[in-house]
């Protein structure tokens, strides 16, 4: 054999461990980030179902005292007006998010 063949051989020899070791690596490193990405994309779905839960459990519980006004169901809504706007701030499921005003109110 001519010394060219023993020299590629020895490249070859030492070059193509090294590429098999990063094509490896690298697809190791590729399926650890598709599966943080996919975890980390579940952790934020289920903290937005989880806001969207208590947003939509605040509705629910505003609906429910609203059905059960007598103001209401006798239709004096004049009363019933007076009777939402006395409603005390922290009865609202909104946060610290301002109350909506009513046209005509101050």
């Amino acid at each position: 054999m001519k010394l060219r063949t023993h020299l590629f051989l020895i490249v070859l020899g030492t070059a193509l461990p090294i590429v098999v070791l990063g094509v490896v690596l690298s697809h190791s490193l590729i399926e650890h980030e598709r599966d943080l990405f996919r975890s980390r994309a579940t952790e934020r779905v289920r903290a937005f179902m989880s806001a969207v839960d208590a947003e939509l459990q605040g509705h629910v519980r505003t609906l429910q005292a609203v059905a059960t006004s007598r103001n209401l169901a006798t239709d004096t809504l004049e009363a019933f007006h007076a009777e939402s706007v006395q409603r005390p701030a922290n009865s609202c499921s909104c946060g610290n998010r301002a109350r909506p005003r009513h046209a005509g109110s101050s």
